[in-house]
C-alpha cells in the first residue's frame, strides 16, 4: 500500500533571483559613460582647441609689442599693438582680456615684453557633472629683441664711425636718415682697398690665410641676392673677437651696375661693418686705416636702403668746385673818408661772381701806389696816423682815411665754397662711386639676436625668462 500525505500530492520547484532593477543601473552607467567621453571630446577638445588658438595670440601679441619697442620710430602703442594682434587670433579676445605684464628696455637696443591673456571657455557637457558652465584658458609669452648677430649680406664693406652727413655707425643715425658712402681706391676713407668689396667665400678666416678672389660672377650672385648663408660673428657677446674676412680683389665696374639693379628689384640691403682699428695686413699683422687692408675685421651689420648710385664724376655725388682768384677792379683814387664797397666790382674780369664770394681774407686786401711802397691797412680798431684804411670783412668795405691819392692799384683775393655732392667735396673721379642710402636700423630679418655692439639692426624673437634664452639687457 503506497503512503499518501494529508492533503494531496506535493510539488517542489525552484525560485529564480528577481532582475527587474538591473537595465536602470546598466543605463546609469552607460549615461556617465557617455557623458565622461562628451566632456573628453567636446569639452577638453574646446580647451586644448582655445588654448592652442590663446598660445598663437600671446605669442603673436608678445612679438608685436617686440616690434614697436625694437622700432625706435613706431610711434604705435606697444600695448594697443599686443591687444590688436591677440584678438586677431582669438575671436571674442579684448583688450580687457589680458595685456602686457613686463616691458623693459622699450625703444633701446635691447629689451624684452611679457604678454598674459586669458579668456573663458564653454563648456557643454562638464555642468551635468556639476563642473560648472565653462573654464578660463590663460596663456603667456615673452618676446626679446637686440643686436642682430648674422645675416645674410651684400659683399660690400662699411666702415664704423664713417659715413657721410648724419650718420655714423653706431652712433647718431635715425630710421630715415640719409647716409652717403664713397668708394675711392685711392682715397684713405671708406671704401679704401678695392672699393670695399670683400670675398664672401672667406668670411671668418685665419689671420694667416690667403685671400683670392671670388669673382665678378659671384658678386654679381651676392649683389643681387644676398649671400646665400647665415654670416656670423665670433665671440660672446658677438663681435666681441674678431671675424676676419678678406678683400676682394679684380674691382669690375659692372658689379656697380648690379647694385643699381638691385636697387630697382629691393633696395633694401645689409651691409657688413669693419673695425678698421683691427683689420688685417697681407702678413697677418693688425694693418690700422687708412692702410689698405688684406682682411677686414668684421664687427657688425647695419641695414640700409640704397636710393641711389653715381659715379664719381657725377656733380650730383662730388658737388661742385669751388672757385677763387684775385680782383684787380678799376679804382684808381680815393678821398679823405671815402667808403668803397668790394660788391661793385663783382661780374667783372677775375674778380668774383656777381653771387659774391664766400670769402674775402683781411690780409688779402692790398692797396699799392704807383710809386712806392704798399698803403699800410689798419689793424682791428686801429686808428693810429700809420696806418691808411681799413677793411671791414663783414660788410666787404675799403674805408681810405689819409688825404686824397690818385693812381692806385687796389686787389683782393676771394674764394667761394662751391657746393657739396651726395657724398661732399671730391676731385672728379670716374671710377670712384657714390651709394647715397636710408638708414634702416630696425629688421627683422635673418640671424640670431646676439648682445654684442649695436649698430642699428635689430631682430626679436620669442624667448624664456626663466631659461635665460632672452638677450641681455642694458
Amino acid at each position: 500500500m503506497r503512503a499518501r500525505l494529508t492533503g494531496g500530492w506535493t510539488s517542489l520547484r525552484l525560485r529564480g533571483r528577481d532582475e527587474s532593477g538591473v537595465t536602470a543601473i546598466l543605463v546609469a552607467l552607460s549615461l556617465v559613460a557617455i557623458f565622461a567621453m562628451l566632456i573628453l571630446v567636446v569639452d577638453v577638445g574646446g580647451l586644448l582647441l582655445k588654448r592652442r588658438a590663446m598660445v598663437n595670440a600671446s605669442d603673436a601679441a608678445a612679438l608685436a609689442a617686440a616690434q614697436s619697442c625694437a622700432d625706435t620710430e613706431d610711434t604705435f602703442d606697444p600695448e594697443s599693438r599686443a591687444d590688436i594682434y591677440a584678438g586677431s587670433n582669438v575671436n571674442g579676445l579684448v583688450a580687457e582680456d589680458g595685456g602686457i605684464t613686463e616691458l623693459v628696455g622699450c625703444d633701446t637696443g635691447r629689451g624684452h615684453v611679457s604678454v598674459f591673456y586669458s579668456v573663458p571657455q564653454d563648456l557643454f557637457f562638464a555642468g551635468v557633472l556639476g563642473l560648472g558652465s565653462d573654464r578660463p584658458v590663460a596663456t603667456e609669452a615673452t618676446a626679446a629683441w637686440g643686436p642682430v648677430a648674422g645675416g645674410s649680406v651684400v659683399p660690400i664693406v662699411i666702415e664704423s664711425g664713417y659715413l657721410q652727413g648724419v650718420c655714423k655707425v653706431p652712433d647718431g643715425v635715425s630710421v630715415g636718415d640719409t647716409c652717403s658712402l664713397y668708394y675711392n681706391n685711392g682715397d684713405a676713407s671708406l671704401g679704401d682697398a678695392n672699393w670695399g668689396f670683400m670675398n664672401l667665400d672667406q668670411w671668418n678666416v685665419a689671420s694667416t690665410e690667403s685671400c683670392h678672389s671670388a669673382g665678378s660672377a659671384d658678386r654679381r650672385d651676392w649683389i643681387l641676392n644676398d649671400f646665400g648663408e647665415l654670416l656670423a660673428l665670433n665671440g660672446n657677446p658677438p663681435g666681441s673677437a674678431p671675424t676676419y674676412v678678406c678683400n676682394d680683389t679684380g674691382h669690375s665696374s659692372s658689379n656697380w651696375q648690379d647694385l643699381i639693379d638691385r636697387m630697382q628689384l629691393n633696395s633694401i640691403l645689409m651691409f657688413p661693418v669693419n673695425d678698421c682699428d683691427g683689420q688685417l695686413d697681407k702678413s697677418g699683422s693688425v694693418s690700422p686705416c687708412p692702410s689698405t687692408p688684406d682682411k677686414y675685421d668684421i664687427i657688425g651689420f647695419t641695414k640700409l636702403k640704397l636710393t641711389a648710385v653715381y659715379k664719381g664724376n657725377d656733380p650730383a655725388a662730388i658737388g661742385t668746385p669751388g672757385l677763387g682768384g684775385t680782383c684787380n677792379p678799376a679804382i684808381s683814387a680815393f678821398t679823405n673818408g671815402q667808403v668803397w664797397n668790394l660788391s661793385s666790382s663783382y661780374g667783372t674780369g677775375g674778380c668774383p661772381p656777381s653771387s659774391g664770394p664766400d670769402s674775402v681774407p683781411a690780409t688779402g686786401v692790398h692797396i699799392f701806389p704807383k710809386k712806392g711802397a704798399e698803403y699800410t691797412q689798419c689793424a682791428p680798431g686801429d686808428r693810429s696816423a700809420t696806418c691808411a684804411y681799413w677793411f671791414d670783412p663783414t660788410a666787404r668795405t675799403i674805408t681810405w682815411r689819409i688825404p686824397a691819392a690818385n693812381n692806385l692799384k687796389v686787389q683782393y683775393d676771394w674764394s667761394t665754397n662751391g657746393t657739396p655732392g651726395a657724398c661732399g667735396s671730391h676731385p672728379s673721379d670716374p671710377n670712384a662711386i657714390c651709394l647715397v642710402t636710408e638708414w634702416r636700423g630696425f629688421t627683422t630679418g635673418p640671424g640670431p639676436i646676439g648682445s654684442g655692439d649695436d649698430f642699428g639692426t635689430h631682430a626679436f624673437a620669442l624667448c624664456d625668462l626663466e631659461i635665460g634664452s632672452c638677450p641681455e639687457e642694458t
